[in-house]
């Protein structure tokens, strides 16, 4: 952990990022957004009433709703910020000057990775007012925002593993975090859209045992964060389609998966950081051998 926070790329991004003026105008335009947003639920709420009045009964719909919004602003956000760190790098052609440090490649992905999503975590963090001003109305359980908050985070290393593993492999900024848009895209609506399909297609065949809604909605974020808050409907969908899981729950299923994704990303973007290392070193080698050869005869 101290070799973590060490860590030069880190503290370098970190400082670069945080006082930019432009960091400070994404956090206002970001609680700004996330604030009208909350004032247009409630004003929804209440349409048909004289005043704009809050009622503690509605306190779990607007907590449900206002999470689904600030997924949607993650979702957003995360490719934007992580998938051109690696790309834009080479097209400032400041690449190769990070390549001959005593960094390892671990080390500069980690620092890029690590920089990125801080900025992410302190967007998030900011609107915890807009949170405790539900809070205080009743209604939710500290635990519950609290693991909402922690799915947030792990959905932001997931797409912030994928961004990165992009930037690596593709050389124009703009053509990854289109890539990046393409698969969170698919992660999130994708699977959505998946799910209601493979339920369809269960109920027009009438099978007794199908794993596929199980499968698309335990991958899909909206769907698990609504699981988190207590409204999701993946129990209703194993008893539908009669799923028996024996070992396998939602839960796991999601973990491991994204998990993979991470680890998988990671390595990507690790082992592309340097793509040319081996050749240049068999050119070396070559023109050594064959200085050699010259030389001998």
């Amino acid at each position: 952990m101290k070799q973590l926070w060490m860590n030069p790329v880190l503290q370098k991004e970190l400082k670069l990022r945080f006082r930019s003026g432009k960091s400070a105008i994404g956090m206002g335009l970001y609680t700004g957004i996330l604030s009208l947003s909350m004032l247009s639920i409630l004003a929804l709420m209440n349409e048909g009433q004289s005043s704009l009045v809050y009622q503690p009964d509605n306190g779990r719909v607007l907590f449900v709703m206002m999470s689904m919004f600030q997924l949607g602003l993650i979702l957003f956000v995360v490719p934007a910020l992580t998938a051109g760190v690696i790309s834009g790098e080479r097209e400032r052609q400041t690449l190769q000057m990070l390549l001959v440090t005593n960094q390892s490649s671990m080390s500069i992905v980690i620092g890029k990775l690590f920089a990125s999503l801080a900025y992410m975590i302190l967007l998030v963090l900011s609107t915890a007012p807009i949170y405790a001003i539900i809070f205080l109305y009743g209604g939710l359980s500290l635990g519950e925002v609290a693991q909402t908050f922690l799915m947030y985070l792990f959905i932001m290393l997931t797409i912030g593993a994928v961004g990165l593993a992009v930037s690596a492999l593709i050389r124009r900024t703009i053509v990854a975090i289109i890539t990046t848009y393409a698969i969170t895209f698919a992660f999130s609506v994708g699977t959505v859209f998946l799910t209601y399909v493979s339920m369809a297609f269960a109920e027009v065949s009438q099978q007794q045992t199908v794993w596929a809604p199980f499968i698309f909605s335990s991958l899909s974020f909206p769907l698990m964060l609504l699981e988190v808050m207590g409204v999701g409907f993946i129990d209703d969908i194993i008893i539908t389609f009669g799923h028996q899981s024996p070992g396998i729950s939602s839960w796991l299923l999601f973990f491991s998966v994204y998990f993979m994704v991470i680890i998988t990303g990671m390595i990507i973007a690790i082992r592309k950081l340097r793509p040319n290392m081996k050749q240049g070193k068999r050119r070396v080698r070559k023109g050594e051998s064959g200085g050699r050869e010259k030389s001998i005869s």
